[in-house]
């Protein structure tokens, strides 16, 4: 009896020191962004809470408020012994890219062009693939997508071109040098398009158009019956067919994976691609008008629907 007590009590003393082991050998990870205004800080914290959630390790935040310089996040890394950090936001990442090198891998999520990019990222921009393949299945019928975008984001068209023919889609990409012939453009566009065949694709890359051009395209491809799709969460709401955008607790768990594999990359390369953590919200009246139809199964495809009850 005795024997067996102490057996006991030295099996749960070891199991004692391999758990003291383990904590003090996990590999922390930190998450920075900056003390920022709702709704933008619910942003970073469902983005950490994907990450707290899915990295094995420890994950700590450290949040840059107004007068945090890198020195401060320096000593902070320090500090808290990081092995790694992913940086949230564009001035994140731009106090992250003043520290001193280090063996401490750092990457980004943040809204940038590939050619900017300093450091690993993940674009806050939704994947084209994922874009198309989603599109596809809400829209069966259509088979050309029609893109208004700057002349500067034209890498983002080239992508998006190579990846829609992937799912029977061709884009057609009309340039414009600035805002005055942005809205030309959007006319133009409107006037040619083919119901039943064509969608046009709202700010795929960069800023929507102002709220007075935007609500002529809406009330232009409302009376002519024609699909609108967007990148931006607020279009859906003000009468967009479907608006995509970011799962960004999942994009939590997406970051956790990139910043893995990067530990991976022994080279100097930067590796920029945009995020595959995708959702699907659909305007319901905007989706009546133009006579489709979503049953209770085809529904659970839309992460948000509008109008809500309370708008109802």
């Amino acid at each position: 009896m005795v024997v067996g007590i102490i057996k006991i009590k030295l099996w749960l003393f070891v199991f004692y020191l391999m758990l003291i082991s383990e904590i003090l050998h996990a590999e922390r990870l930190a998450v920075v962004y900056p003390e920022i205004r709702e709704p933008y800080r619910q942003i970073f914290l469902n983005i950490y809470k994907g990450i707290e959630t899915s990295f094995e390790g420890q994950v700590s935040a450290y949040v840059l408020e107004a007068a945090s310089t890198s020195d401060d996040l320096l000593l902070w890394l320090n500090q808290q012994k990081m092995n790694g950090a992913i940086v949230l936001g564009n001035r994140s990442m731009r106090t992250a890219l003043s520290l001193p090198s280090s063996t401490l891998r750092i990457v980004g999520a943040v809204l940038i062009q590939p050619d900017d990019a300093k450091l690993s990222t993940i674009t806050l921009v939704p994947s084209p693939n994922v874009v198309f393949k989603k599109l596809v299945k809400v829209l069966p019928k259509i088979n050309r997508v029609h893109v208004v975008y700057r002349r500067q984001n034209a890498w983002f068209i080239e992508t998006s071109t190579k990846e829609a023919s992937k799912h029977s889609l061709k884009i057609l990409a009309h340039g414009a040098g600035n805002a005055r012939e942005m809205a030309y453009l959007y006319r133009q566009v409107l006037n040619n398009m083919e119901p039943g065949h064509d969608v046009l694709w709202i700010a795929p890359y960069g800023r929507s158009p102002d709220k007075a051009i935007l609500k002529v395209i809406l009330q232009e491809a409302w009376r002519k019956k024609l699909p609108v799709i967007s990148s931006s969460l607020a279009d859906v709401k003000r009468g967009a067919l479907f608006s995509f955008y970011t799962n960004n607790i999942e994009m939590g768990k997406e970051l956790v994976n990139f910043w893995k594999s990067e530990q991976q990359n022994t080279t100097n390369v930067i590796n920029v691609q945009p995020t595959e953590s995708i959702e699907i919200a659909v305007n319901l009246r905007t989706a009546n008008h133009l006579d489709l139809f979503y049953s209770k199964k085809n529904r659970k495809a839309f992460g948000l629907m509008y109008p809500t009850p309370q708008d109802r």
